[in-house]
């Protein structure tokens, strides 16, 4: 009786496979393309074998053979000396291994909807590592750079926003302003945002820009 059992599941998960498949083996295109809007896998000049072991664990069964070749040229990658150009370059820009990420681009772009015309999408973490640079930079002297929370906001895949949380007690009355002045630098002459920078403190908005045509506004 146990062994009819046993054969009526086979035979039923023959005939129904994607019934008796896990959907980590049948992917998640939800998270697959959330991870590809954040540029996961994209930029070939910041791309990291755990990019693509991200991408894999959630990768639909159409696109996870590409995702494995992608993968495999990284392990390729990291055997190489750093120092052999010449071999660096020829694992990263192997014909089998350029199909392979030209094929991703097209599913970002035809499955995603992931517009590519201005280059890939940029990694939140690398956008704000970028702007935490940028405030060291310029306003190193500035208490509260070291305190300041930001949260990059991306709109397909570029920075359209900044939201500037204030952690420690303010040391003047204009330091939301000075913080929104400088992340309105950053937003919209850097890098041609067109979104809000919005400073807030306990919740609450306490400086306010709308737009690069407008002016911050301390609340």
């Amino acid at each position: 009786m146990r062994i009819r059992t046993l054969l009526a599941l086979t035979v039923a998960c023959a005939l129904l496979s994607t019934a008796c498949t896990s959907s980590g083996e049948v992917g998640n295109e939800q998270a697959f393309c959330g991870l590809l809007s954040e540029g996961v896998g994209l930029r070939p000049s910041a791309q990291r074998l755990t990019d693509f072991e991200s991408l894999e664990a959630v990768a639909p069964l159409s696109i996870r053979g590409t995702v494995l070749r992608l993968r495999n040229t990284e392990l390729d990658l990291n055997e190489i000396d750093p120092l052999d150009v010449e071999a660096l370059f020829n694992a990263r820009f192997d014909p089998n291994s350029s199909a392979a990420r030209a094929a991703l681009q097209d599913y970002a772009v035809t499955t995603c909807a992931i517009d590519l015309e201005e280059g890939p999408p940029v990694p939140v973490d690398e956008v704000e590592a970028d702007l935490r640079e940028y405030l060291e930079s310029n306003f190193g002297d500035a208490p509260w750079v070291d305190t300041v929370g930001l949260t990059p906001g991306i709109s397909n895949g570029k920075l359209n926003s900044v939201i500037a949380r204030l952690v420690a007690e303010p040391t003047s009355d204009d330091e939301a302003g000075e913080i929104c002045r400088a992340l309105s630098v950053y937003l919209y002459t850097l890098r041609s945002g067109q979104g809000t920078v919005s400073v807030e403190k306990n919740g609450a908005v306490v400086a306010f820009r709308s737009g690069p045509e407008a002016s911050c506004t301390s609340i």
